[in-house]
């Protein structure tokens, strides 16, 4: 430490060069003193906002968040070495740069369902915002000057996709991008490639990964056809759509028995009893399968 000019036992730096705030920023000050005259002094420059030299290091290319579900991959050269990806995976809940984000995904929800697509739903970590942050000036900006590409990893099962909230079908899933504005979600075109869901963007935000709610039957499952009482503890009702019900009724119409597909497993099991909890008769038993946008009918055997 040497003594300054004015006397103090601080030296101030020589002049740097002045860049943007980052994380390898170091920041000095500038002050002046009011004297008993009350003249203010000359300003002293104990230094200024000083941008240290730039990592030699490229900013990477490629990025991975969300439980590696999400992977974005971008040109060579997009990302500047002052620049930043930013990842936020609770959009609903708080937003890189939006107070009001929450409700405009709320808002653009409620459309969906007003326009009959309630059924469309984001997949386990399938909703999140994604910004690219370009500095000098530092700011918000999702548009790239080159195309990247977008991927999310598919919880599958079988040729159906986890939801956690019911199963969808792999080839009705999609990127979706929220328009803020205009208060909806804009499809962007899509592909499946082994178990990653791949789409081409010019444009990051809000992002989510939806599919529609399997409501089909065509591949019920229903085992073993005939049941043995006594031997046999269940018939099961496999494949089955989410909020399915099976009823069964004896030959001549009178039902024994209804079942609600409730935990999304696509699974119901009927041993064999009515709804007093007595075995039925041994006979010919038809069920009639249900969902929101599906119904089948078949018949079983009841042997003793």
């Amino acid at each position: 430490m040497t003594p300054g000019p004015y006397g103090d036992h601080t030296s101030y730096p020589d002049s740097g060069t002045v860049g943007c705030l980052s994380p390898e920023t170091r920041y000095y000050a500038r002050v002046r003193a009011i004297n008993r005259a009350g003249t203010p002094t000359d300003f002293l420059f104990l230094g200024s906002t000083i941008t240290l030299p730039a990592s030699t290091v490229s900013p990477p290319s490629t990025y991975s968040w969300g439980e590696n579900h999400w992977r974005l991959s971008l040109a060579v050269g997009e990302i500047k070495e002052e620049d930043h990806i930013l990842f936020n995976e609770t959009p609903s809940e708080n937003s890189l740069y939006s107070p009001s984000l929450p409700e405009k995904i709320s808002a653009a929800n409620a459309k969906l369902e007003n326009e009959g697509d309630s059924r469309r739903r984001p997949l386990p970590k399938g909703l999140v915002e994604i910004q690219a942050s370009r500095a000098c000036p530092a700011q918000l900006d999702p548009v790239l000057e080159q195309p990247g590409t977008l991927t999310y990893t598919l919880p599958t099962v079988g040729d159906r996709v986890d939801s956690r909230n019911g199963l969808v079908r792999v080839e009705t899933l999609s990127f979706y991008r929220l328009d803020s504005v205009a208060g909806v979600w804009n499809k962007i075109p899509s592909r499946i490639e082994g178990n990653k869901l791949t789409a081409t963007v010019k444009e990051l935000g809000t992002l989510a990964v939806m599919g529609q709610e399997d409501v089909s039957l065509q591949d019920l499952r229903v085992s073993p056809n005939p049941f043995h009482q006594g031997t046999d503890a269940h018939i099961t009702f496999a494949n089955l759509a989410e909020r399915a019900t099976v009823r069964v009724f004896t030959s001549s119409g009178r039902e024994v028995r209804s079942l609600e597909e409730t935990d999304g497993d696509g699974l119901l099991q009927w041993d064999g009893k009515n709804s007093s909890g007595n075995s039925v008769e041994p006979g010919v038993y038809v069920y009639h399968v249900e969902s929101p946008g599906a119904e089948k009918k078949g018949k079983v055997m009841v042997l003793r």
